[in-house]
């Protein structure tokens, strides 16, 4: 819904990302939101595009955000260890054709 700081407090609990490095990544992406907003215009949701499985413990997931005039990609690679599944990292940029496989 393009609460940022709604969706990372989601996603800072589930990730192996030191704390620092995960704070740190967090006020990149809003520094980023108003060249996003202005490029791209406003946020219309988002669209889960694939799921691709390396083994029984290795999952990615990659999602669309959606704007009025362009897409980002959201990736998430999700690992299954000991522990349990956890988000081992995750990356979003605005290549529209690393969308194609």
């Amino acid at each position: 819904a393009g609460n940022v700081d709604a969706g990372f407090k989601l996603l800072k609990p589930r990730t192996i990302i030191p704390e620092a490095e995960f704070d740190a990544m967090v006020g990149q992406a809003k520094l980023l939101l108003p060249a996003v907003s202005q490029r791209f215009g406003s946020n219309l949701g988002y669209e889960f595009l694939r799921e691709d499985k390396a083994g029984e413990n290795l999952i990615r997931y990659t999602y669309a955000q959606r704007f009025d005039k362009h897409a980002m990609r959201w990736i998430f690679y999700i690992y299954h260890g000991k522990g349990g599944w956890v988000i081992n990292t995750f990356l979003f940029d605005d290549k529209l054709p690393a969308f194609f496989p």
